[in-house]
């Protein structure tokens, strides 16, 4: 080796060394912050997210509902109560309750208190405001409001038990009262003695989703459509809804449409008024054109 490089060798590993030294003690700085960080952002999470259980109750039962903020020190002072009336056509509502009759309970981490339903077939959250301007609210899953046992919960887009003849259609039914993971039954005319359509599925998270195609041959009819499950109490649960079907080939309603005729009219309304606008602005480009 030539005099001079051996030193110079020396310098670069020694220097390669102090490089990777800094490196790794980066990454170590850097996931230490990105833990803390993490965990501080879990942190307000969770003390702006309330908890409610259960996820599923009836009429009369007791929903808890707990928090991590307003520890004792603080107030709540105020609890709104959050309606969604799912699979009906009507707006959700948002009220104030009654602070007193929720039994509140505070600790040194948070604090508790109990709300009874009154009304069935509806999606409730609460928010919670505290004392020191801290707001929580419920998950976006909010819990679900049953009948007395033996009513299934009926749902359907659009707000209606309805289809026209011919049609497939999505049918979503909620049940307490059905065997998790269970078989269960949708036939829509049964009792009508004229079976217009018939589907099976199984019961998830206490949700039947289907879709289920009404025959081309039903008849206009207000029939009905049934659910048989197994039930959690044994045996076989049957519950049933109105279900309105209309003839195959019905025009639109009239609210938020317009008949075939209409749309004809207007068709050849429009047609006519371009043609008209297209013969005026040929004529002047023909009048431009011509040497005066």
């Amino acid at each position: 080796m030539r005099d001079g490089v051996a030193p110079y060798v020396g310098w670069v590993e020694n220097y390669s060394q102090f490089v990777r030294r800094a490196v790794a003690a980066s990454v170590v700085l850097l996931s230490t912050m990105a833990m803390s960080a993490g965990s501080a952002t879990a942190a307000l999470a969770d003390a702006s997210e309330l908890s409610i259980t259960p996820s599923m109750a009836r009429v009369g039962d007791s929903v808890t509902v707990t928090g991590q903020s307003c520890a004792a020190g603080q107030n709540l002072t105020e609890v709104r109560l959050d309606t969604a009336y799912t699979g009906a056509a009507r707006a959700s509502t948002q009220v104030a309750l009654d602070l007193a009759s929720l039994a509140i309970t505070q600790t040194a981490g948070g604090f508790s208190f109990t709300y009874v339903p009154v009304e069935a077939e509806v999606e409730l959250g609460f928010q919670v405001t505290c004392s020191d301007g801290s707001v929580a609210t419920s998950p976006t899953r909010k819990v679900w409001v049953f009948a007395p046992y033996g009513r299934h919960w009926f749902l359907q887009s659009g707000s209606a038990l309805a289809a026209t003849a011919g049609s497939t259609v999505n049918v979503v039914i909620r049940s307490m009262d059905c065997v998790k993971g269970s078989l269960a039954t949708v036939t829509l005319g049964r009792h009508l003695n004229t079976l217009a359509g018939a589907v099976q599925g199984t019961m998830t998270n206490g949700v039947l989703d289907v879709m289920m195609l009404v025959y081309p041959s039903a008849t206009s009819s207000v029939s009905d459509l049934e659910m048989r499950c197994e039930s959690v109490r044994g045996g076989i649960l049957s519950d049933l809804r109105p279900f309105v079907v209309s003839p195959r080939g019905k025009p639109l309603p009239a609210t938020g449409g317009v008949s075939s005729g209409e749309l004809v009219i207007a068709s050849l309304l429009v047609l006519a008024g371009l043609g008209m606008i297209g013969r005026r602005h040929d004529r002047r480009i023909t009048k431009r054109a011509t040497p005066r």
